[in-house]
């Protein structure tokens, strides 16, 4: 059999090619494992790096981190989703305009992280847009030059499919809750979209509207008002609201589907999705 050389990683790439640092690839590495404590070291070590060596390799680092700070977002720990989201806004404090080229990349997660049900991740990529986005024009601007991407990767969240099950009670636990995060989430940051580009003055059939609503608005969003978690339920009735407020075509486009999502859940006995309805 012929040999067939393995595929570098892209860190190990980017370290031989010279577009990163030793020190920077060691923290890459360190964000890569599965331990909770490792990561959250090299989270705190890389915001003593930046504060160490500035824009110039906060720069460098970027390409590299925007991945890291996809799969971060997303991690199981609290912790490790507070402490990335505090990275990225010292990074956007660093990079100013810079940041600009690693948003479409970035922005899905990020917003997605802005509507975490940690309050202190949630908080923390808030702060994170203040820094990158200091007034409502500028933030909104950033979100619709975005829109394609969100429409994709908020949709791919809000629509994947459960986990598989799992004969250990702790991991299948823990992979409904990330599921259940993941879909509440991007749920809620469809809803929060659709509302900036109303407000913003988008006309309702193109840009992000159009997008999310081609994404997103399908048969299978309005049946997850029968998901275990009332974070997804709670979720599904928000973006319900969002359309009814922002797209009044759409919603009528969609009134059937619409109804059994709004109609089933008069029989919600979670009190934290009463407000939503």
């Amino acid at each position: 059999r012929r040999y067939k050389p393995r595929r570098r990683s892209n860190m190990l790439s980017a370290m031989l090619d010279g577009s990163t640092d030793g020190e920077q690839a060691l923290l890459l590495r360190k964000m890569a494992k599965r331990d909770t404590v490792t990561k959250l070291k090299a989270l705190g070590e890389l915001r003593e790096a930046l504060s160490a060596h500035g824009a110039s390799w906060a720069a460098e680092l970027m390409p590299h981190w925007v991945p890291h700070f996809v799969r971060l977002s997303g991690d199981g720990s609290w912790q490790v989703r507070e402490s990335a989201c505090a990275a990225l806004g010292q990074l956007a404090s660093l990079l100013g305009r810079q940041l600009a080229p690693h948003l479409r990349p970035l922005m899905a997660a990020w917003l997605c992280a802005k509507h975490d049900p940690h309050g202190g991740t949630a908080a923390a990529a808030a702060a994170a847009f203040g820094v990158a986005f200091p007034n409502p024009r500028k933030y909104a601007d950033a979100l619709l030059f975005c829109r394609d991407e969100l429409a994709r990767g908020l949709a791919e969240r809000a629509l994947s499919a459960p986990p598989a099950a799992a004969s250990d009670k702790d991991e299948a636990a823990a992979a409904a809750d990330a599921h259940a995060r993941r879909v509440g989430s991007a749920l809620r940051a469809a809803s929060h979209l659709l509302a900036v580009a109303a407000e913003s003055g988008e006309a309702p059939a193109s840009g992000a509207r159009a997008a999310l609503e081609a994404a997103q608005c399908g048969g299978e969003v309005w049946r997850l008002g029968s998901a275990a978690s009332s974070f997804v339920r709670t979720g599904a009735y928000g973006w319900a609201g969002s359309v009814l407020s922002h797209s009044t075509a759409l919603a009528a486009g969609t009134a059937a589907e619409m109804a059994g999502l709004l109609l089933g859940g008069l029989k919600e006995s979670e009190p934290a999705c009463h407000a939503a309805l």
